[in-house]
């Protein structure tokens, strides 16, 4: 059962990267990196991780042309339950992001 966080105890980095979208950046690519029933299918694997809260992305080109995506959380990721993009833009502005 997903635990979720209520907005004011979110983590500043978790909270702008809900307002902003992730800081990706590419990082190399390790073999244990994604599942291995996409691994198989890949012809190119793309490695992200995020810089402020560490979420990494795989972006998977398969053999057949399709694109797919695969993420990993890091263990102490934060969930909230979906709230409107103001009311997350106010909360960074009541900590003084704005």
């Amino acid at each position: 059962m997903r635990h979720y966080t209520e907005l004011a105890d979110l983590r500043d980095e978790v909270l702008l990267c809900r307002v902003f979208r992730h800081a990706w950046e590419v990082r190399p690519f390790y073999d244990d990196d994604v599942r291995p029933e996409l691994a198989r299918l890949a012809s190119s694997v793309r490695a992200l991780r995020c810089t402020r809260c560490g979420h990494e992305r795989f972006d998977i080109l398969t053999a057949d042309g399709r694109h797919r995506h695969y993420y990993r959380e890091p263990e102490d990721t934060q969930h909230i339950r979906p709230v409107p993009l103001q009311v997350l833009r106010a909360e960074m502005i009541r900590r003084g992001f704005g």
